[in-house]
C-alpha cells in the first residue's frame, strides 16, 4: 500500500517509525504492508498530535482481491461501522469484523455471509 504523509506544521516532524523528516511542503511517500502500518507507533501519534496526515493507496493487488481494510488511526480500536443495507458483500472482505449501527452489534465475515457471534446469519 502507498502511504504519504504530509506536513501540517511550520517546522519538520519526525517520524521515529520510518527514520526520517517530514519536511513542510515535502509529502513523504513510501510502500507499507497493512501490518506494518499497524504496527507504526510513532506516525499514530503524530497522526493523533495534529502534526501530520496520511493518505492511503491501495496497489492494485489490494485492490483486485479487496484484501484491505480501513481503520482510524485516532481510534484503532474502533470498528468500521455500516448500516446493514451499507455493509460491504462478506464475500469480499472474508474474516473481517464490522460494526453494524442498524443493529448495534459487531458482525463478522465468515466468507460466505455476516453472522453475530453466536453464529446466526445477521
Amino acid at each position: 500500500m502507498q502511504l504519504t504523509i504530509t506536513n501540517l506544521t511550520a517546522t519538520p516532524v519526525y517520524i521515529r517509525d520510518l527514520y526520517t523528516a517530514v519536511q513542510p511542503g515535502i509529502p513523504v511517500v513510501t510502500q507499507r504492508s497493512g501490518a506494518e502500518l499497524e504496527a507504526m507507533g510513532g506516525l499514530q501519534e503524530a497522526i493523533q498530535a495534529g502534526s501530520v496526515s496520511i493518505s492511503l493507496t491501495p496497489s492494485a493487488t489490494e485492490t483486485a482481491s479487496q484484501v484491505y481494510q480501513v481503520v482510524d488511526v485516532a481510534n484503532p480500536d474502533k470498528l468500521p461501522s455500516y448500516t446493514t443495507a451499507g455493509r460491504p458483500a462478506a464475500a469480499s472482505v472474508p474474516l473481517s469484523t464490522i460494526w453494524n449501527s442498524t443493529t448495534g452489534i459487531p458482525n463478522f465475515s465468515n466468507g460466505v455471509a455476516w453472522v453475530d457471534a453466536a453464529g446466526a446469519v445477521v
